[in-house]
């Protein structure tokens, strides 16, 4: 048993009060798994930020892949669609279109800042006007990408109607993209 652990439910546990911290789950991970310096952020060079190491990316596939699935399942329940019980608003797409329903959740709390969720079965999009712009995780690609969009213009049923997405350049951009 000896060696650090390299599992995602080592890493469940939060400080005190129950919160996670500043850095997301996954980036413990990394850090923990593969050290320090693989997630280093270099402002010398924005071709070399922060990546997750393979076998982290890997797992995050997997894990973001069966949770869309999961979702999936919801929306066929013969009890009826779980996610609009939830709260979530549906947008169809077309009749004559190829692609998925979007569902999106305005998401209210104590926050002063208007945050949204959009999901499909390709992926999901988190909006934040604290952060100015949103997250796109893609279902098959365990890399954030970011845009300077906050509300989506739906429906949207394909991945290639989304606004404008880009990798994060800075570090600035790299933990807001590690927040997600």
């Amino acid at each position: 048993m000896g060696g650090p652990c390299r599992s995602l439910k080592c890493y469940r546990r939060f400080p005190a009060g129950g919160r996670a911290s500043d850095h997301s789950v996954l980036m413990k991970v990394a850090e923990r798994t593969s050290g320090p310096t693989q997630t280093a952020v270099s402002t010398k060079d924005p071709s070399r930020l922060p990546l997750l190491p393979a076998p982290i990316k890997r797992r995050g596939e997997a894990l973001l892949n069966q949770q869309c699935w999961t979702w999936g399942r919801d929306v066929r329940r013969a009890e009826g669609n779980l996610l609009v019980n939830y709260g979530f608003e549906q947008f169809r797409r077309p009749d004559d279109a190829c692609g998925g329903t979007a569902y999106r959740l305005e998401l209210t709390d104590d926050s002063s800042s208007p945050r949204s969720l959009t999901l499909w079965g390709f992926g999901f999009y988190f909006a934040s006007a604290a952060q100015t712009g949103g997250i796109f995780m893609n279902r098959f690609n365990f890399t954030p990408e970011l845009s300077e969009t906050l509300q989506l213009d739906l429906p949207l049923w394909h991945f290639d109607q989304l606004p404008l997405r880009y990798s994060p350049r800075n570090e600035n951009e790299a933990r807001l993209a590690s927040a997600c």
